[in-house]
């Protein structure tokens, strides 16, 4: 089932919505189940499947999407650099797992640094080249909520 074909279910626009944390700028792209190119966070629609880094399994797998909360707000903001050129910006309060040669854990997006290695959205991981904090400005975020989250 493709993000195109899935039943529209709208999201919810809330304005200042971001002191919870984990959320991603809405423009970013995620990688969906039977979708050919990754899309924007944005146009996910109930019921997709996104890619997620499973705890349990410590691997990746497609998780259905059973919410999404698109807002503005002036949260505080990373931008990540990785080794590839490709980016992402998120809250620094973001959880990511981070890996290093001795030891992988859950760092918030604002503790990476230079090195780490992220496995996001992607089978693959990618070494963080910069982290740069953004100033803080108004911006439209995503909340994307998962079946089972305290795994994903």
């Amino acid at each position: 089932q493709s993000a195109k074909t899935a039943p529209a279910v709208p999201f919810q626009h809330l304005p200042g919505r971001c002191g919870f944390g984990d959320c991603l700028l809405a423009s970013q792209k995620v990688t969906v189940e039977g979708f050919g190119e990754a899309i924007q966070l944005s146009d996910l629609v109930i019921g997709s499947k996104v890619l997620c880094s499973d705890s349990l399994a410590d691997d990746t797998k497609y998780v259905e999407v059973t919410g999404l909360e698109v807002f503005t707000s002036k949260s505080p903001c990373v931008a990540i650099k990785l080794e590839d050129g490709s980016s992402l910006q998120m809250t620094t309060d973001h959880p990511l797992e981070a890996s290093t040669e001795s030891k992988t854990r859950v760092l918030h997006a604002g503790q990476l640094q230079p090195d780490d290695v992220i496995s996001c959205f992607r089978k693959v991981g990618l070494k963080v080249a910069d982290v740069a904090e953004q100033d803080v400005e108004e911006r439209c975020y995503a909340s994307v909520s998962v079946k089972q989250p305290e795994r994903y």
